[in-house]
C-alpha cells in the first residue's frame, strides 16, 4: 500500500524504488526522500527545504539503517498490506487524553507498524516533491501542527512501551525531539550569559558559534545547494524560534486538534496555492 498526500508529486522511478526494501519480510514500512517543490519561489520555502534536507540526508537514513525510522512522512510512504489491515481500527480511531486525533496519521501508522514488530526503513532513491507554504504565517502554523503531532505520537509510544523496544538511535532521536525546548533553552541561556561578559569580542564569538555550528550541521544540504549559505542567519533564527516558542506552545497545546493551514474555503493549504509557485526557479 502506497500512501501519498494530494500536494505531493513523485519523481520518475519512485514506485519501483519504494517497493525494493519489501524483499525483506521484516520490513513493514518504507519512507521516501522528500524535497520542497519550487523552493526558490519563496525564502520560507528555502528555509523549509534546508530543514527537510537535514532530516532526509542525515537523521532519517541513520534511523533507517537500524530499521526504526521514527516517522514515515505521510507525503509518500509505502506499507506492507498484511501489516496495516489488522491495525486499521487503531489508525482510524486514535485518541489522546480522551480526544479524537485529526492530524498526525503518518506518525500513528509508523508506530503501529513498529509496535507490530516490523521495521520501518528509508529508501533514498524513491524521491518526491511536496508543496510547502510561501509565507511566515503558514510556515509557523505548519510547524505548530507538526510539533503537536510529534508530542502526541511519541508520548504515546513511550506510554505504551513501544519506544523502548526499538534500537537506541530511534530512542535517542525521539527523546531529542521531545526535549528540544529544554536543550535549546539551556543552550540559549548559557549563550546569553556568555554574551554579556565584559570581554569585547564575546558577542561576535557567540554569533560566530551559532552560525558556524548550524553551517556544520547543514553541510549535507549546502553541498547540494551552496547558494543557501546566504540564508544561514535566517535559518539559525528560525530554528531557534521553532525549538523554543513554537515547540513550547505546541507542548502546552498538544491536544488541540486541527490542521491550522487548511480550511474549507481553501484549495490546498494556506500559502500553498498554484499562484504561489508560478515564478520559475
Amino acid at each position: 500500500m502506497v500512501l501519498c498526500d494530494s500536494d505531493t508529486a513523485w519523481e520518475p522511478g519512485l514506485l519501483a524504488a519504494v517497493q525494493m526494501p519489501f524483499v525483506d519480510p521484516k520490513v513493514g514500512g518504507v519512507g521516501t526522500r522528500q524535497s520542497v517543490y519550487n523552493a526558490r519561489t519563496s525564502v520560507w520555502r528555502r528555509v523549509a527545504n534546508w530543514l527537510v534536507d537535514i532530516r532526509y540526508l542525515d537523521y532519517v537514513p541513520a534511523q533507517g539503517r537500524s530499521g526504526a525510522v521514527a516517522c514515515l512522512s505521510g507525503r509518500t510512504a509505502a506499507y506492507r498490506r498484511s501489516v496495516i489491515l489488522p491495525v486499521l481500527h487503531n489508525l482510524e480511531n486514535e485518541f489522546f487524553l480522551g480526544r479524537r486525533c485529526i492530524a498526525g496519521d503518518d506518525g500513528r501508522l509508523t508506530w503501529l507498524t513498529l509496535a507490530s514488530g516490523y521495521k520501518t526503513v528509508h529508501q533514498d532513491t524513491a524521491r518526491a516533491m511536496s508543496m510547502f507554504p510561501d509565507s511566515l504565517r503558514a510556515f509557523i502554523k505548519q510547524r505548530v501542527r507538526w510539533s503537536r503531532n510529534s508530542y502526541r505520537c511519541y508520548l504515546t509510544a513511550i506510554y505504551k512501551g513501544w519506544l523502548w523496544r526499538q534500537p537506541l538511535i530511534c530512542q535517542i532521536s525521539v527523546l531529542q525531539i521531545l526535549l528540544t525546548p529544554v536543550t535549546m533553552g539551556v543552550a540559549m541561556t548559557y549563550l546569553g550569559f556568555w554574551m554579556v561578559r565584559p570581554q569585547a569580542n564575546a558577542p561576535l564569538i557567540a554569533i560566530a558559534w551559532l552560525l558556524g555550528g548550524r553551517a556544520v550541521r547543514g553541510l549535507s544540504h549546502l553541498r547540494e545547494h551552496p547558494r543557501d549559505i546566504f540564508i544561514l542567519p535566517l535559518v539559525v533564527v528560525m530554528i531557534i524560534i521553532v525549538a523554543l516558542p513554537i515547540k513550547t506552545w505546541a507542548f502546552i497545546s498538544m491536544n488541540k486538534q486541527g490542521w491550522l493551514t487548511r480550511r474549507a474555503d481553501l484549495i490546498g493549504g494556506e500559502g500553498q496555492s498554484d499562484a504561489s509557485v508560478r515564478v520559475s526557479q
